[in-house]
């Protein structure tokens, strides 16, 4: 059941996120869940019961996966686009192998510091994205 409920949410909001990230763009809708990412995060490590359960079935991941596939998709030619989505699913498959260091991490310093941990990157990335896309419309 821990997987198969927001599995459900994101069934149910993939087709309009994908409608979101035509109008808004692949990058803006990545950034937007990179920011509910690093709000959500955090809030993880704090709330129980309800709220927790609310807050893991909010359908975030629809969010960066189609936006990640829409940029891809915007962003390069047909030529590049095999090439880059390779790239994109390397980049996946690394960051779940990093990943399996986070349990042990959990175990020596415990489970609410390495979920804040977790949130650094997510807020990085944030900025990072937020500067790329300014920086390709040519600082608008």
């Amino acid at each position: 059941m821990n997987g198969a409920l927001p599995a459900l949410t994101c069934l149910i909001v993939a087709r309009y996120v994908g409608v979101l990230a035509e109008k808004r763009g692949g990058l803006n809708v990545i950034k937007y869940a990179l920011i509910a990412y690093s709000i959500i995060v955090p809030l993880l490590s704090m709330v129980k019961g309800l709220s927790l359960i609310i807050l893991w079935l909010l359908p975030i991941w629809p969010l960066h996966h189609v936006g990640i596939n829409v940029a891809t998709s915007q962003l390069t030619s047909v030529n590049e686009r095999g090439e880059a989505m390779g790239a994109i699913n390397t980049c996946y498959n690394i960051a779940v192998l990093i990943s399996i260091v986070g349990g042990g991490i959990a175990d020596v310093i415990g489970r609410e510091q390495s979920i804040m941990l977790a949130s650094i990157p997510l807020i990085i990335a944030s900025v990072l994205i937020t500067y790329y896309t300014r920086a390709i419309r040519g600082g608008s």
